[in-house]
């Protein structure tokens, strides 16, 4: 086996995935186990088995890195993660002392947005961001190699901004609630949920993501209508990002990213760049699969230990 590099863990809501990665950041070795949510004693376990296997596959001292969901305060070691037991919790110091070395910790979608910058779609790009679009909408946003968090770590928290009005005009949509209290946010849209909700409303339709997707490929019209009017709300966050960021490359990611034709869905449904000059966004599908959020951990490890 290669020389292994770094580690990464995918800390989700169902699954822990660790993953050993080489010096050109392939997969040497890889496991899952389910995510333990009764306590946070038995998370903070089950973490610490991942690391002590990893650096039993590789050597002592390997740096390893933890991706999770929700937003991290860098200077505060504060969560915000729903489905797991992690509230008033110093997970960081906890596990790097349940393993006698650190792991620093990452929002997952940082982590993608790191992987798919370094070793993925957009390598060799400046400033990019990584766009998800799954269960939720989110993103991270990576300049010259480094995750940029912002004051509060919520930089790429983009599916909490609103859909502007004069979309949702012109679609004939409602402001949808959202389950972050709010409404009218482009995740009540664009993500998988999301993507169901505008079946049922646009044409009554109570179908999964993938079930609306499957018959828009073969040729329902009125499922082609419904992504045709997704893609109209995701070319608009797609601008928003432009004109927010201003990135080299768009990633795109998580489940919707794997529709058939979507990148020239979108290239269409773009509206023209508000300023003379101004080119449209580079739009890239990821490359790293599964492993781009162990491979972000693993990235943002190496550099950081």
């Amino acid at each position: 086996m290669p020389l292994p590099r770094a580690g990464g863990l995918d800390l989700g809501g169902t699954k822990i995935e660790a993953s050993l990665f080489g010096p050109d950041w392939d997969v040497l070795a890889t496991r899952r186990r389910p995510t333990p949510t009764e306590s946070y004693a038995a998370l903070l376990d089950a973490l610490a088995e991942e690391v002590a296997w990893l650096r039993d596959q590789a050597r002592p001292g390997l740096p390893v890195g933890l991706g999770m969901p929700g937003p991290i305060v860098p200077r505060q070691e504060r969560f915000i993660a729903v489905q797991l037991p992690l509230a008033g919790e110093r997970l960081a110091a906890d596990l790097a002392a349940a393993t006698a070395g650190p792991v620093p910790v990452e929002n997952d979608a940082n982590c993608f947005a790191l992987s798919e910058a370094v070793a993925g779609a957009a390598r060799g790009a400046e400033t990019v961001f990584g766009l998800i679009l799954g269960t939720g909408v989110g993103g991270g946003l990576v300049a010259g190699g480094a995750v940029l968090h912002g004051r509060q770590g919520y930089a790429g928290e983009i599916g909490h901004t609103g859909v502007p009005a004069d979309v949702l005009s012109a679609l004939g949509l409602p402001v949808f609630s959202c389950g972050c209290g709010r409404r009218g946010c482009f995740e009540t849209c664009l993500s998988g949920p999301g993507l169901s909700r505008l079946a049922r409303h646009l044409a009554e339709l109570d179908l999964p993501p993938q079930e609306v997707t499957a018959r828009a490929a073969a040729g329902d019209p009125a499922c082609l209508r419904v992504l045709e009017v997704w893609s109209a709300i995701a070319a608009r966050l797609i601008e928003t990002l432009q004109m927010a960021y201003d990135p080299d490359c768009i990633v795109l990611g998580g489940g919707l990213s794997r529709m058939p034709g979507l990148l020239e869905q979108l290239r269409a449904a773009l509206p023209d760049p508000p300023h003379y000059g101004q080119m449209a966004a580079e739009l890239r599908l990821a490359e790293g699969g599964d492993s781009s959020g162990t491979r972000g951990a693993a990235i943002m490890a190496e550099a950081r230990t």
